[in-house]
């Protein structure tokens, strides 16, 4: 919890702010890529309206993978733990089979959920890296089928418009996944703060009146060198 959740949160306010900030960037770029191209950027523009919405709900299922494996990530931690404080008396019970295929059970369900989240990480990643490449053939191609001649310095800025539209793929869909790990993190701290406080393990006393319990008279203590 401290370790994992805490750098989540970390990260979070690390690239936070790209929740507000990638928008404005990609509105300007759109914006900037009409006024080299004119209408012909709809299509640039069609596509990221598309590829957006993907992206957010490939990070949102991720997210929801990764909730479940940090359940069975702490299942398998604390059977683990245990397992390690009690065996001695697994191993004088002879359950050391039991245990393992219980770990093994979890480790399972675990790796499964990892598996989910990569490969939906995986395709989120490759939509992010051909996106920018993707609005640019639409736009292209729909400038030259319209008839509009296509010169050089409209190419080459509006190539370097497409790339400065790229960050905000990039880092949309990260911020978003971030936002989504905040929440899960977030509930887990919640929960753990919001446990009521253990009492304090109250001393035994003796009856009242009740002498010492061990008395020392005359004793020399020391230690060998």
């Amino acid at each position: 919890l401290i370790s994992k959740d805490a750098g989540e949160v970390q990260e979070f306010m690390l690239f936070g702010h790209n929740l507000w900030s990638a928008p404005l960037t990609a509105v300007w770029t759109i914006g900037s890529l009409f006024w080299v191209l004119g209408w012909s950027a709809l299509a640039g523009v069609l596509l990221t309206l598309v590829l957006v919405p993907v992206q957010s709900a490939n990070a949102r299922y991720s997210a929801k993978f990764r909730k479940e494996t940090m359940k069975h990530s702490d299942q398998r931690l604390k059977t683990l733990s245990g397992a390690l404080e009690g065996i001695r008396v697994i191993k004088l019970s002879a359950w050391e089979d039991e245990v393992a295929r219980r770990l093994t059970s979890l480790r399972e369900q675990e790796l499964t959920g990892t598996r989910k989240s990569a490969y939906l990480g995986a395709l989120n990643r490759g939509l992010m890296d051909a996106s920018p490449v993707l609005i640019a053939l639409a736009t292209f191609a729909l400038h030259s089928l319209s008839g509009q001649p296509l010169t050089a310095d409209q190419a080459f800025t509006a190539l370097a418009l497409f790339n400065l539209l790229g960050h905000p793929f990039h880092i949309i869909p990260k911020s978003v996944s971030l936002l989504g790990d905040l929440a899960v993190t977030s509930g887990r701290i919640e929960s753990l703060l919001g446990l009521p406080d253990k009492a304090p393990t109250p001393l035994r006393e003796g009856p009242p009146g009740a002498g010492p319990v061990l008395e020392l008279r005359g004793v020399t203590v020391g230690w060998s060198e």
